[in-house]
């Protein structure tokens, strides 16, 4: 593989520095430290999208950063790679944080976690690069003796792929994003259940199933084919997304959550 050109390089910082920049400024609106970064432009990215989720939220909700025993922070750490929902027994000291948004008397309080891996119908594990899910179940998880894989309601899972902004992505990720879902939800991908009874053929029943709530986004392009394979779904595809380009699926994605809270 061709190494990638000087030009390349400088422009993956460039992205990169930027990034680094908005997370600071989000950090700061959402009152902590902006969390120390790995040196991929994959894990800054996602740790990017996640600080922007929480602070639109945080201007009509109440979002707080708490520790891994639930407990609040104002030195955020973020998951350098796939975990699982730490033991409240475990010291917090160096273990990864998350946002736990609205109060207590929301609907459904919500936790939103970084590389939080999801247990599906198979008893396999699948990681999303960001999640906002249910405390009351991560709340269980804290309170065993070790923590464990999530195991739960979904109210959005993210797909993220931080690329070089010429890159345009296939369906194969596509393609293990659906397979994810399908795992996790299985009644989210159908539409509707048509009933047509014997007796009476007329008389037709329409179940109707919730949508996915799961997304794909990067910054890179995504082919025509590979958003049609996606929307068929449900999915969401969010192609180009990155600051200062197509910030408005951002807001489409807290939007997601907000009923929730």
């Amino acid at each position: 593989m061709a190494k990638p050109s000087a030009a390349t390089l400088a422009k993956t910082a460039a992205e990169k520095a930027a990034m680094e920049a908005r997370i600071s400024k989000a950090a700061a609106d959402l009152a902590v430290a902006a969390p120390s970064l790995a040196s991929t432009k994959g894990k800054t990215y996602e740790t990017w999208v996640m600080f922007e989720i929480a602070a639109r939220l945080a201007i009509s909700h109440k979002v707080k950063a708490r520790n891994s025993a639930g407990k609040s922070t104002t030195t955020f750490r973020v998951r350098g790679g796939p975990g699982h929902i730490k033991s409240a027994s475990e010291p917090p000291g160096k273990l990864p944080c998350h946002f736990e948004l609205g109060s207590p008397q929301a609907r459904e309080p919500l936790e939103l976690h970084n590389s939080v891996e999801h247990v599906g119908l198979s008893d396999e594990t699948h990681e999303f690069d960001v999640s906002a899910i249910s405390k009351r179940y991560t709340s269980g998880l804290r309170k065993s003796a070790k923590g464990g894989p999530y195991k739960g309601p979904c109210a959005l899972g993210l797909e993220l792929k931080a690329y070089d902004d010429a890159t345009t992505l296939d369906k194969a990720i596509a393609r293990a994003l659906l397979g994810t879902v399908v795992d996790l939800h299985p009644g989210a991908v159908v539409k509707s259940v048509k009933i047509e009874f014997r007796a009476k053929a007329s008389d037709t029943y329409v179940e109707r199933f919730g949508y996915p709530r799961a997304a794909l986004l990067t910054t890179a392009w995504i082919t025509p084919e590979t958003r049609k394979f996606l929307e068929a779904y449900g999915i969401g595809s969010h192609p180009n997304v990155a600051p200062g380009h197509n910030e408005g699926d951002l807001d489409a994605l807290a939007s997601m959550i907000r009923p929730w809270l």
